[in-house]
């Protein structure tokens, strides 16, 4: 689903406060206010399926938007690639060579006791 239950709010308020300002001049206040609630509640429904619609149309989730910026890895001391951001997604080519380097490690580790 697109956005957060803000966007929702914002709308509901939005709608309240509109239905609200026209209203009291005509009315008494007790009308304005169930009138502004009711207003309310539709508008943060309607926010909603708004949103849930935009979820269809557009499926990116909101974590997507973090995926498409990405820096550079750097090398550390050791001269394996590492990535400048902690959060960073690495690519498939990364993640293959890490993991190649781990199989190794564990491979001549376990030769190593092996022969001692």
């Amino acid at each position: 689903m697109a956005g957060t239950w803000k966007w929702n709010m914002s709308f509901g308020l939005l709608g309240m406060g509109l239905t609200f300002w026209l209203s009291i001049l005509n009315n008494m206040l007790q009308t304005t206010l169930i009138r502004a609630t009711v207003i309310f509640v539709v508008f943060f429904l309607l926010a909603y399926l708004f949103r849930l619609a935009f979820g269809y149309v557009n499926p990116r989730s909101d974590n997507d938007s973090t995926l498409s910026y990405r820096r550079e890895p750097t090398s550390n001391q050791d001269g394996k690639a590492q990535s400048s951001t902690p959060n960073a997604v690495p690519s498939a080519k990364e993640a293959s060579n890490v993991i190649r380097e781990m199989l190794n490690e564990d491979e001549s580790s376990q030769k190593r006791e092996h022969k001692e």
